[in-house]
């Protein structure tokens, strides 16, 4: 049970939110060079309000993923390492990625921030990366970086698979909602 919360939490932080942040960009390309098309501020809104359900759900996952490995799985030890990990120094690194997260695609819900073209652009590299590929993106870029065993890949190939998927969703949204007459015609 924990491994298949495991998996679909991967898949919410790696694929989904970073698919949203593709659509971002294409979305603020598309807006400042076409700027009076209603249906696609229509599909933005739809895109945003499944980003932020899909940001509760993630909220929920990972506490319940946390919960679940704690008093289930984690021994006594690991237990008192992991509380000494929470107040350490570097305790806000456990949460700060899933907060941060949970809480750029709660604003979401809010229609002028929604719209808002420079809230969605200063939000997208966080949406794209999380913190720590941009802490080593930013290091990298340091004049006495040394390489390390760190791997930073970013699967192309599977992140486009994730946009045509979260592409595809959205538009099947847009397209059921269209037919049950809740958003007009052009």
């Amino acid at each position: 049970m924990n491994q298949l919360l495991q998996g679909i939490e991967y898949y919410l932080f790696h694929y989904v939110f970073k698919s949203f942040g593709l659509y971002t960009l294409f979305y603020i390309l598309w807006i400042l060079f076409k700027r009076n098309n209603k249906s696609v501020k229509k599909y933005d809104a739809i895109a945003c309000k499944l980003m932020g359900t899909i940001g509760i759900v993630m909220g929920i996952l990972v506490t319940v993923n946390t919960l679940l490995w704690y008093y289930q799985e984690a021994t006594l030890e690991q237990q008192q390492h992991y509380l000494q990990r929470l107040t350490g120094s570097y305790g806000y690194g456990i949460w700060f990625n899933p907060l941060l997260l949970l809480v750029l695609s709660q604003l979401l819900w809010i229609p002028f921030l929604r719209k808002a073209l420079l809230y969605r652009l200063l939000t997208l590299p966080f949406f794209l990366f999380t913190i720590e590929q941009i802490i080593i993106l930013t290091t990298s870029f340091h004049r006495d970086y040394l390489p390390s065993s760190y791997h930073t890949a970013i699967p192309i190939l599977e992140i486009i698979i994730a946009l045509i998927g979260f592409l595809l969703v959205t538009g099947g949204i847009y397209y059921f909602l269209k037919k049950k007459g809740k958003i007009s015609g052009e």
